[in-house]
C-alpha cells in the first residue's frame, strides 16, 4: 500500500500500502491439473519464500463470547452510532479532504467486486462475512476511504485506506480453492519452508485493505500555501517512495501526478495493489474505470464503468482513529481475528511551553488481522499491521505509529523534517488550539 507525505506549510503525509499475493498462472490448465502442480509445488518445496509476508506474530483475538455485547458486533446499532471523538477532529477531516487522493480504480471481471466501500456496507462489524455479502446486489458499496491524520511541527502526515470486499486475483471460485490447496501444502509439509512465511500465500481472501499515505509540508496558511511533498504506496509488500510533480513528465516510476494538491493513484483490479497512476499499460487490460474523488458524499457506481466506459463516483472520509482504531484497541473480537503485542512507544512532543519532551505511549496488545476465513484466515491487515518485506528488522506498526520517523528516512531528509508531534491522535496526543 502507499503512503504519502506532505510537507508542513500545511503538510501532511499520507500512505498506500497494499498485501503482497502468491501468483499461480492456472489460465492455461483445468483446475485438476493445477492442483496438482500445485500441490507437487509444495512437496518439493519449490515456492520462492522470500516473495511472501512474514506470518504475524500475534494470536487469536476474543470471540463474541469473551467480550462484552458492546464490543462483540452483535449490537451494531450501538457501534456505529457512537464513534470514538475526540479534539481537533473536524480539523482532521479538513486536512484528510483538502489532500485526499483520487483513485483510479480500474475494473476486472468481477466489476462490482472492485468497487471501495465500509467495512460495515453489509450492517455489521463482522469481518469474516464480508466475502458472501459483496455477492448480495441489494447491499449499497458507498465509496467509503479510511483516513488518519498526524502533525508534527512541520509537517501533516496522512494515512489513507481503502476497503474492498473480496480480493479475487485468483478468480471468485478458483481463487479460494487454489488457496486452499497452497495451505494444505504447507499443514502437510510445512518442514519443508525455511522461513516460516508460506502460510501467508493466498490468492482469495474475504476482505482486503489497501492504502497510500503523504507528506504535507506546512505553510502560514493551512491550505493556502500548502503543497503535498512526498508520496510513499506500498506495492506487493514493499514501499515505494515517489517525488511530486503537478504536470506529469519525467520518470513515472519515480513521481506521482498531483492534480489540484490531491495524488492521483491507480488500483489494480482484482488484487488491489495500488501505485502512482500513469495510465497507458495500467488500464489496457480493465473493462471499465471508476474515477473517484473526494466529495464528501458517499456515492456508489452505477454499472457504467463495467461496460466499457469512465464512471466518476464521489466518496467520503471516515476516521480511522475514531472507528477501527478504537476497536482495535478493545480487541474487538467479530471484526478483528489476532491480535499484536505492540509494547511501548517513545514519541517526541511539544508541551505547552513549545519544549521538546519525549513521551512513552504503552499500546500494548491491538487487534491486528482482519477477521476472515476464505482463501486464507485472518489475511487483511489495517493499516498499523503493514509492513515492508526488504525492512523485516522495522517494528511492526511504524510506518502507521510513527510516520514522521518513518518518512524522514525513507527519503533520508535532513533536520528542516520535524519528527516532533504537535498532533497525534492514535497515541493520545492532540493539538494545542491555542498555539
Amino acid at each position: 500500500m502507499p503512503h504519502i507525505r506532505i510537507r508542513r506549510s500545511g503538510s501532511r503525509t499520507s500512505r498506500i500500502c497494499w498485501h503482497p499475493t502468491a501468483v499461480v498462472n492456472w489460465r492455461q490448465t483445468d483446475l485438476k491439473t493445477t492442483s496438482r502442480c500445485l500441490t507437487s509445488a509444495f512437496l518439493r518445496s519449490r515456492v520462492d519464500w522470500r516473495r511472501l509476508p512474514p506470518p504475524a506474530e500475534s494470536s487469536p483475538a476474543p470471540t463474541s463470547e469473551d467480550v462484552p455485547d458492546a464490543l462483540s458486533g452483535s449490537d451494531t446499532d450501538g457501534l456505529d452510532s457512537a464513534p470514538v471523538q475526540y479534539a481537533g477532529s473536524d480539523q482532521d477531516y479538513q486536512i484528510a479532504t483538502r489532500f485526499a487522493p483520487v483513485f483510479q480504480q480500474a475494473l476486472g471481471s468481477s466489476p462490482r467486486f472492485d468497487y471501495i466501500t465500509r467495512v460495515d456496507f453489509d450492517g455489521d462489524w463482522r469481518g469474516d462475512n464480508n466475502w458472501d455479502s459483496a455477492a448480495d446486489e441489494r447491499r449499497m458499496l458507498a465509496a467509503t476511504v479510511y483516513f488518519s491524520v498526524a502533525e508534527s511541527v512541520t509537517h501533516y502526515c496522512i494515512h489513507y485506506a481503502v476497503f474492498h470486499p473480496r480480493d479475487y486475483k485468483g478468480g471468485t471460485d478458483r481463487g479460494v480453492v487454489l488457496s486452499q490447496i497452497l495451505r494444505e501444502g504447507v499443514t502437510r509439509r510445512g518442514d519443508y519452508d525455511p522461513t516460516g512465511l508460506a502460510a501467508a500465500a493466498v490468492l482469495a481472501t474475504r476482505t482486503i485493505w489497501r492504502g497510500p499515505w503523504w507528506s504535507v509540508e506546512k505553510a502560514a496558511g493551512l491550505f493556502e500555501s500548502t503543497r503535498v511533498a512526498y508520496v510513499e504506496t506500498l506495492a506487493h509488500n514493499q514501499f515505494i517512495q515517489y517525488l511530486v510533480e503537478r504536470r506529469l513528465f519525467g520518470r513515472r516510476d519515480t513521481r506521482v501526478l498531483v492534480e489540484d494538491e490531491h495524488p492521483v493513484l491507480y488500483i489494480e483490479p482484482k488484487g488491489h495493489g495500488s501505485e502512482a497512476f500513469h495510465g497507458g499499460d495500467q488500464l489496457e487490460d480493465a473493462i471499465g474505470v471508476v474515477v473517484y474523488r473526494p466529495t464528501g458524499e458517499s456515492a456508489e457506481p452505477t454499472g457504467l464503468a463495467a461496460s466499457g466506459s469512465t464512471e466518476e463516483v464521489g466518496y467520503n472520509l471516515v476516521s480511522m482513529a475514531e472507528r477501527l482504531w478504537p476497536f482495535a484497541r478493545d480487541l474487538h473480537g467479530e471484526l478483528y481475528g489476532g491480535v499484536f503485542d505492540y509494547g511501548l512507544w517513545t514519541v517526541d512532543v511539544l508541551d505547552s511551553d513549545d519544549r521538546v519532551i519525549a513521551r512513552d505511549v504503552p499500546l500494548g496488545e491491538v487487534g491486528s488481522l482482519f477477521r476472515g476465513t476464505v482463501g486464507g484466515r485472518n489475511m487483511a491487515r489495517p493499516p498499523w499491521g503493514w509492513y515492508d518485506q526488504d525492512e523485516q528488522d522495522r517494528r511492526q506498526g511504524e510506518w502507521f505509529i510513527t510516520p514522521a520517523e518513518t518518512v524522514k528516512r525513507h527519503f533520508d531528509l535532513g533536520d528542516d523534517f520535524s519528527t516532533t508531534y504537535l498532533h497525534h491522535p492514535v497515541l493520545g496526543v492532540l493539538r494545542d488550539s491555542s498555539r
